[in-house]
């Protein structure tokens, strides 16, 4: 498996990460700009080293790394909605 040099491949700079990151608290985009945030500082140089920090699988930090590489930031951080089943509640229940 080739060696990725995430510090060469993450186009964002680290202040601009750190403040993505402070916009994003509570979402969940935050660890996904987090681990883009531990690569890009050099504070680990891999995915298996991140994965412990940011709190999820390695195999979850792979997919976020996959979607970054090939879609961008925009796409990392992108909320898309999980539809749920509708409510039977009415306007005036509500």
């Amino acid at each position: 498996m080739p060696t990725v040099h995430y510090v060469e491949c993450i186009t964002e700079s680290v202040a601009d990460l750190i403040q993505l990151e402070h916009d994003l608290r509570g979402t969940p985009g935050e660890p996904r700009v987090r681990m883009l945030r531990l690569l890009k500082e050099g504070r680990v140089s891999t995915l298996v080293a991140a994965a412990p920090l940011v709190g999820y699988s390695l195999r979850q930090l792979q997919r976020w790394w996959h979607t970054y590489h090939a879609n961008g930031r925009a796409a990392l951080v992108a909320m898309h909605p999980r539809p749920g089943r509708v409510s039977q509640l009415t306007d005036e229940a509500w």
